[in-house]
């Protein structure tokens, strides 16, 4: 199951690629376009403070339009530029939620962590390796949040209590999508982000998501199975058929196929 989801996410990437070509440069120019003002211009701290905060807010904005964006591929659909700025209006309050996540991430990252390590004392250091868990379990956690908002319809608070579920049910699947998340970023820089890029990362959370949830549909079907025993070979069968197996001859000119 897991090498299935590497490879559906590569060839989910290769099929829509003019469409994470965009997105990924959408991302890159509006991120660009943020950051480069406070270097010309010198803000009142008040007012940066402010504008950081709206970028954030819009950062959030465009990101969780791009994994709506994103799971349609996921779902062998062929995603409209135009819905992209209907997602965007569409869910700002879960993009308001994930930015206040972002903020008060950042804010414990940058000085909540920093504060006990720099203390030096047993105690501080002890209190500051839970926090640094506790932080880190919350952004692993928190990688969840628009794929639960888009694939299970519930609220804000529930979605977030949907993410930590799933999250510490699936702690191992996880990790591996983190560590997924870990080889796209330098992967990426070799192409300037453009790909597989942010628009990438998106899609692998979506894809990876996607196929563990067949776990649960599986479970509610069978109430008796054994957890531990998922037929995952059975659950992927139709998405492999989909996938199909593709030829480098194939992928470069697939109208030759």
């Amino acid at each position: 199951m897991l090498f299935f989801i590497i490879k559906k996410t590569f060839f989910d990437m290769w099929d829509h690629l003019l469409e994470i070509l965009v997105l990924n440069i959408a991302i890159i120019v509006f991120i660009f376009a943020y950051i480069l003002p406070p270097f010309l211009v010198q803000f009142h701290p008040a007012i940066l403070f402010i504008y950081l905060l709206a970028g954030i807010m819009l950062f959030n904005v465009i990101t969780s339009a791009a994994s709506r964006f994103t799971m349609e591929m996921s779902d062998y659909e062929s995603p409209d530029f135009r819905a992209f700025f209907t997602y965007m209006s569409s869910y700002w309050k879960q993009a308001l939620a994930g930015a206040l996540i972002m903020v008060v991430s950042l804010m414990v990252f940058l000085f909540v962590i920093p504060y006990y390590f720099i203390e030096g004392s047993i105690i501080s250091l002890i209190l500051g390796t839970i926090v640094f868990w506790a932080w880190l379990t919350v952004v692993a956690a928190c990688f969840y949040f628009y794929p639960t908002v888009f694939r299970l319809n519930k609220s804000i608070l529930k979605s977030i209590k949907a993410s930590f579920a799933f999250f510490f049910e699936n702690i191992l699947f996880s990790l591996f999508m983190v560590l997924g998340i870990i080889v796209i970023l330098p992967v990426s820089g070799i192409f300037i982000f453009l790909f597989p890029g942010p628009a990438g990362i998106l899609l692998w959370i979506n894809v990876c998501y996607k196929i563990r949830l067949y776990k649960y549909a599986y479970l509610e079907d069978h109430p008796g199975a054994d957890r531990k025993k998922i037929p995952w070979a059975e659950l992927i069968r139709e998405d492999d058929k989909r996938v199909g197996k593709r030829t480098l001859r194939g992928m470069i000119f697939p109208w030759k196929s």
